[in-house]
């Protein structure tokens, strides 16, 4: 069946679907690392399909299989003419005439997960979900880039080692079908997460150069464009973009002088975009709407520099970072008490706390706060050697944090304050952000999605939370 104009149309091609938690176990040792399987040797191996139709699977997906399995073979042009006429209703062909098949190559759903078994810490169940000799990561941890129900993840992949500038494209992988699916050119690190809204927006590459504002539906794979940048420059500034909780509006990042920045505002409805605040030292500012909706969180690098080029000088002045929140319309600053001369500078990596108007954070030593605009006083709820990167649940009751030092993701209760291990990442927290584990709690608390180099490229994984590590968290 045709798919609607703007669909991605997408083929299961026999994919089991199985939920992914009900997916194929065999029974590995409690390790990251599965057993070797050794497969029986082929013989007498055909370059097509047997004439018989095996159970399940249509006649059209058995002979487009099996001229992908020609060609993966290496069966010559001239072999796949002669061949081609009984499998594939083409006329013979002389051997010099390239043969056409009778359909297209579809897009579909390509396996690359892995499973690594059961990690000792907790019990949790280690998927890696990317596999593909390719520098592979999931955005950020800041916000979700996942369905609302967390069985499709987006993440980005890079085919050259240029991390910055591109060029990388959008995936998406369905933990169902246990496969990935390429959504489209990315043309920065320009993506936007929406909370529960499963949705998605990214700033795609066309082949005539423009970029667009795309805005893909999680369920259908549909996508839309929302805005076109052309009057209106793209940023040269590459962080993430701002989406609001009703899709109305877009904050992007301007740089208007040497150390003077600012936040532009794009309304979806209108197609209008205006200059609503600006500030010195926001180049990094990971622009962040609550899920609340209302209040956009803007990180303030007090003193940092960036060079005409856009590389840091220095990233923070003496002050060190701080946060502080504004209205969607760029008015009302107000402080939140982090960063000196109320704590240690900000990390970097800081979240909304669901709904609820409270941010959470880390900063340096290690240190895991609770804080909102108004605030005397940030409240303290956990400590560790190496706490950096950190995002809250959807629902607010919990937290994802990771010991860049060890690489160790580790759960905490907001609420009760209690905190405990979850499982070893092998990420190495390198100066790369890839390297960088980037964890966050998909909707329902059911996994952790995160970033390792341990196969000595960056993928992608996630960690399955055990709803009994969940209870004991929550045990004052």
């Amino acid at each position: 069946m045709k798919a609607p104009a703007g669909v991605l149309q997408t083929e299961t091609l026999g994919l089991d679907e199985k939920p992914f938690d009900q997916a194929l176990s065999p029974p590995y040792s409690a390790t990251m690392t599965p057993p070797t399987t050794t497969m029986p040797p082929k013989t007498g191996a055909k370059p097509f399909i047997d004439a018989g139709i095996q159970p399940g699977i249509s006649p059209e997906f058995q002979n487009r299989r099996g001229f992908l399995d020609a060609c993966a073979q290496g069966v010559g042009m001239a072999g796949l003419a002669a061949l081609s006429g009984e499998t594939f209703g083409l006329r013979s062909l002389g051997a010099d005439t390239v043969p056409k098949p009778a359909f297209g190559l579809p897009k579909r759903w390509s396996r690359e997960l892995i499973r690594r078994g059961t990690d000792p810490l907790c019990g949790s169940e280690i998927w890696q979900l990317t596999s593909a000799a390719a520098i592979s990561h999931n955005i950020y941890g800041e916000q979700l880039y996942c369905s609302a129900d967390g069985t499709r993840i987006a993440f980005l992949r890079l085919s050259n080692t240029n991390v910055h500038d591109g060029p990388m494209e959008l995936f998406v992988v369905d933990l169902n079908k246990r496969g990935v699916m390429r959504i489209g050119d990315a043309a920065f690190f320009l993506v936007a997460g929406n909370g529960l809204g499963n949705t998605l927006f990214y700033v795609r590459r066309d082949d005539k150069g423009a970029h667009p504002i795309m805005r893909v539906d999680f369920t259908t794979l549909e996508q839309t464009e929302v805005f076109r940048f052309g009057e209106c420059p793209t940023p040269v500034s590459r962080g993430l973009l701002a989406v609001s909780p009703d899709e109305r509006y877009c904050m992007i990042l301007r740089r208007l002088g040497e150390r003077r920045y600012g936040i532009e505002r794009i309304d979806f409805r209108t197609g209008k975009w205006d200059l609503i605040h600006e500030n010195d030292d926001i180049f990094n500012a990971h622009l962040q709407f609550s899920p609340a909706g209302g209040e956009l969180m803007v990180q303030h690098n007090r003193g940092g520099l960036l060079d005409n080029q856009y590389n840091a000088v220095r990233s923070v002045g003496p002050k060190g970072a701080t946060l502080y929140v504004i209205d969607q319309d760029g008015k009302n600053q107000r402080s939140l008490p982090i960063g000196t001369p109320h704590t240690t500078p900000v990390t970097g990596h800081e979240c909304w706390i669901g709904k609820t108007g409270r941010v959470l954070l880390t900063t340096h030593g290690g240190k895991v706060y609770v804080a909102a605009p108004g605030d005397k006083k940030a409240t303290l709820i956990a400590r560790g050697n190496g706490y950096m990167h950190i995002s809250a649940s959807p629902d607010g009751k919990f937290y994802v944090v990771d010991d860049i030092k060890s690489g160790r993701l580790h759960i905490g209760c907001i609420a009760t304050q209690r905190v405990l291990p979850l499982c070893d990442t092998q990420a190495s927290g390198g100066y790369p952000q890839y390297t960088h584990t980037h964890p966050y709690i998909t909707p329902g608390n059911h996994r952790v999605v995160f970033n390792s180099d341990r196969t000595g490229i960056a993928q992608v994984y996630t960690a399955r939370i055990p709803p009994e590590l969940l209870e004991k968290l929550q045990t004052a």
